[in-house]
C-alpha cells in the first residue's frame, strides 16, 4: 500500500514537472527585440526596442526621397521586422528601394 502511494506521488510530481516545462516554453519569449507599429497623423511608423529600450523610431518609409509614412500597419511591420533581423544578424540595417519593392511596400498612399 505504501509503495503504491509513493509511486502515485512520484507520478504526479513527474507529470506536474513536465506540464510546467511545456507551459514555460510556450509562454516564454526569448527574443529581446520587439517591433511595435504606431499610428501617426497620416500613416504608420515603427519602433524597434531591445530589452524595452528604444533603438529605432522610424516615422517614414526609408530609402525614398519623399518624407512619407507607411500607408498601413502591415507595411510598417514588414520593414520593421526586416530591420530587426538585420540588426540581429549584425548587418547594416539600411533599407534599399529594392527591398521595399521585393516586400510590396506601398510607397504612395493616394493610389
Amino acid at each position: 500500500m505504501k509503495s503504491k502511494k509513493t509511486v502515485l506521488i512520484l507520478l504526479v510530481i513527474v507529470i506536474a514537472t513536465i506540464a510546467a516545462y511545456f507551459f514555460s516554453q510556450t509562454t516564454k519569449n526569448n527574443d529581446p527585440y520587439l517591433v511595435t507599429v504606431f499610428k501617426i497623423d497620416n500613416g504608420y511608423g515603427y519602433h524597434i526596442s531591445f530589452n524595452n529600450k528604444l533603438l529605432i523610431k522610424q516615422e517614414q518609409i526609408p530609402a525614398i526621397q519623399n518624407i512619407t509614412p507607411f500607408c498601413n500597419k502591415k507595411d510598417a511591420l514588414i520593414i520593421g521586422e526586416l530591420v530587426k533581423n538585420k540588426i540581429i544578424n549584425k548587418e547594416n540595417p539600411k533599407i534599399t528601394t529594392s527591398e521595399l519593392t521585393a516586400n510590396n511596400i506601398t510607397l504612395n498612399c493616394n493610389n
